[in-house]
């Protein structure tokens, strides 16, 4: 079979999948879980953050495991915004990103922030658009 469709999902390799079979037959407790079986489960966690901290050269503490990547742009983007509030209020974005991306931008909208959506045609982004877009106005 030939998948073309890497950019929605990609088929893991055995090495993953082997991982995941472990962590679903052997190791499945509740990481949180304060008896024998959740103590495997939240060391194995453990050692998974500080292996994908060290591969890019991150804290442990910088590693958040989220359920998807909804969630993920969730905490990504609207962390940004509220962390850097002080700075400005303008967000830019493209206007062809994934629904769950839009979907943040428009929830900022909703709170006052100052969304600039840019067109992304043919896999390019107008610079000198963005260069317009960018400004130093505080609120």
């Amino acid at each position: 079979m030939v998948y073309l469709d890497n950019a929605a999902t990609t088929p893991p390799c055995k090495a993953a999948i082997d991982k995941i079979n472990e962590m679903l037959t052997k190791n499945f407790a509740n990481a949180s879980s304060l008896h024998k079986a959740g103590f495997y489960a939240e060391e194995e966690v453990n050692k998974t953050r500080k292996l994908l901290a060290s591969a890019i050269g991150a804290g442990d503490d910088e590693i958040i495991f989220t359920s998807g990547g909804t969630e993920s742009n969730n905490i990504a983007i609207l962390g940004a915004a509220y962390a850097n509030k002080k700075r400005g209020n303008r967000v830019i974005t493209t206007d062809s990103e994934h629904p769950s991306v839009l979907n943040c931008f428009k929830n900022l909208e909703k709170q006052g922030y100052d969304v600039v959506y840019l067109p992304y045609k043919d896999g390019s982004l107008d610079i000198e658009k963005l260069r317009n877009s960018i400004n130093s106005d505080k609120y």
